[in-house]
């Protein structure tokens, strides 16, 4: 008699694995605002559409790689390939270097499982080298799977559309708890605004795509909030 148990496919153990990284709205916009935080970004706009649910863009003025950000924000065109790619990173180069990081993330798997649980990825960036932006669209794999130039200020902007739209028990889930995750999405860039003095946070929502834009949040750089908050840490 043949056994009950099977061996899962690569392509669904991939999904699977993404699912426990990415489980909500406030878990995408955490990987996403730390990257932004890691690559030394002054400016962070996150815009939601539908609560997230048709699209979520975070922009920022940051440099992807840790180059220092006199250096220059953006991505550089050499880096394009590896970016959605899972456990590609610049942040270590081996397990030591966890001893003396100093980033929120490492691992190099943020990015990709968006892509994965993604109905479309996408990147537009410009380096400060670079006369011109890029549009890279990603497929879920990570890979390329368009890429044009364009018009477009220095810095990054991630789009993730229809996320969980591959895990549709997931997607439907987040549709019927929209608010919440909402609400739970901006205590979450509440604390990011407090914490990270020197930085601009903006979050806007749109419930629909002909629907106006409502401000949730305007924090500017060196708002009372940031610097009494600061004094009481100090």
């Amino acid at each position: 008699m043949n056994g009950n148990l099977k061996k899962i496919n690569a392509n669904d153990i991939s999904k699977i694995a993404s699912g426990q990284v990415i489980v909500d709205l406030r878990s995408v916009i955490k990987e996403l605002v730390e990257n932004s935080l890691d690559a030394g970004a002054t400016n962070i706009d996150i815009r939601l559409v539908n609560y997230g649910a048709d699209l979520i863009e975070v922009v920022d003025n940051g440099n992807y790689f840790l180059v220092p950000i006199s250096v220059g924000s953006g991505i550089l065109e050499s880096d394009f390939s590896g970016l959605a790619l899972k456990y590609y990173t610049s942040k270590i180069h081996s397990f030591g270097d966890i001893r003396s990081i100093h980033s929120f993330g490492f691992r190099g798997e943020a990015l990709s499982c968006i892509c994965e649980l993604s109905g479309e990825f996408e990147v537009v960036t410009r380096h400060s080298s670079s006369d011109i932006g890029w549009n890279i669209r990603y497929n879920p794999d990570g890979s390329i799977a368009a890429k044009h130039e364009r018009a477009c200020n220095k810095g990054t902007t991630i789009s993730v559309k229809n996320l969980f739209d591959r895990l549709p028990v997931r997607r439907r889930a987040y549709l019927h708890a929209c608010k919440t995750q909402l609400s739970n999405m901006i205590t979450l860039v509440q604390s990011f605004a407090i914490s990270s003095l020197g930085v601009r946070f903006s979050l806007t929502h749109r419930p629909s795509a002909g629907a106006s834009v409502t401000t949730i949040l305007s924090v500017p750089v060196g708002s009372c909030i940031q610097v009494d908050c600061r004094r009481i840490i100090l």
